[in-house]
């Protein structure tokens, strides 16, 4: 995407990630079975989400899971990202960001059994992955006819703040950073084309 056309929305799509200070610490807490964790969160199948309902809660999963699946690094649930969701929709988001994403969660599934007939959580894997792409496709489309200053609409504002709430924690988790991928505190001299085979087929990690 073109920075004229990231510009059209940048302010607005994630409202309430630009608010958290420390999100990796956030994620972190989110994640299952953390030690830091709240007691009553500890093991997933007691946890609660507190802003979604659980189907709304699993779409969120399957959605992260989807963009972020796990292969040689844990898929976005893996890392609690979708509860990470949770959390900021529960202790962050001013309230018409966080009605404006239940609004579009709920909608989100709506149009996914218009085009394809059933529910995205009963979507195979390869439907939801087709169908995530072909949205962002849309969305990437539409935005480029946007007026500078004019806003999407806001089925596509939250596909958007999903996105972009689904990647920032994942790729803020303290594990992932720190234990999976290339994790460098001090660096030294910037390589701008280094070879992934220097780094055992691992990107750096972005911190």
């Amino acid at each position: 995407m073109q920075r004229r056309e990231l510009l059209k929305y940048t302010g607005m799509v994630i409202g309430f990630t630009a608010a958290t200070g420390s999100l990796a610490g956030l994620v972190s807490s989110c994640k299952p079975n953390n030690e830091n964790a709240p007691s009553e969160g500890k093991e997933k199948d007691n946890w609660v989400p507190s802003a979604l309902t659980a189907e709304q809660f699993a779409w969120v999963t399957l959605i992260a899971d989807t963009m972020l699946p796990k292969t040689k690094t844990p898929s976005a649930s893996e890392l609690g990202v979708d509860r990470f969701v949770d959390l900021l929709l529960s202790d962050w988001a001013a309230p018409d960001t966080k009605q404006l994403f239940l609004n579009g969660l709920d909608n989100f599934d709506v149009k996914v059994k218009e085009k394809m007939g059933k529910s995205f959580v009963a979507l195979a894997e390869s439907e939801r992955t087709d169908y995530l792409n072909a949205l962002n496709t849309e969305i990437r489309e539409a935005v480029k006819l946007l007026p500078v200053g004019a806003k999407p609409l806001p089925s596509h504002q939250f596909f958007m703040m999903l996105k972009d709430t689904i990647y920032k924690g994942y790729f803020a988790n303290e594990q992932l950073c720190t234990e999976i991928l290339v994790y460098d505190p001090i660096p030294g001299v910037f390589k701008g084309c280094t070879p992934l085979a220097d780094t055992k087929g691992l990107a750096y990690a972005p911190v």
